[in-house]
């Protein structure tokens, strides 16, 4: 992030990083602020995982995949529960783009939750609802 400070009235622009601390600031002046969020890996539409699908499921497991433009360094973070137990909640970690849940109780349906992570950014999450067989 950068912030560039231009003072009212004058072309002259300065920019300094986001933890800098502006000591030139004169109070009698009028001043604008910009702020500039940046990645360079883009924005937080870059991230957000699509295509999440269930590719099998069983008595005690759901395989999920997804698809994402995502880099090297991205980390999925899966959450999901029994719908009608919201108190189960689980959340596990994962460099993958797909992931087996196991343990999971037979004709249950279950929420899954998926959203990516890269440095400071996350993505919006995907949802999806499945039952495991019965």
């Amino acid at each position: 992030m950068f912030i560039f400070w231009i003072p009212f009235l004058t072309e002259a622009a300065s920019m300094i990083p986001a933890r800098g601390v502006f000591r030139v600031i004169r109070p009698a002046f009028v001043w604008i602020l910009l702020i500039v969020i940046s990645s360079c890996q883009g924005s937080v539409e870059y991230l957000t995982p699509y295509n999440l699908s269930v590719t099998e499921f069983s008595l005690t497991t759901i395989t999920l995949d997804w698809e994402c433009n995502c880099g090297e360094d991205t980390q999925y973070q899966l959450w999901y529960w029994p719908v009608n137990a919201s108190m189960d909640l689980t959340m596990t970690v994962t460099k993958t783009t797909s992931y087996v849940i196991r343990n999971l109780e037979p004709g249950q349906l279950y929420s899954v939750w998926l959203l990516a992570a890269e440095g400071n950014l996350t993505s919006d999450y995907v949802t999806l609802q499945h039952r495991t067989s019965s």
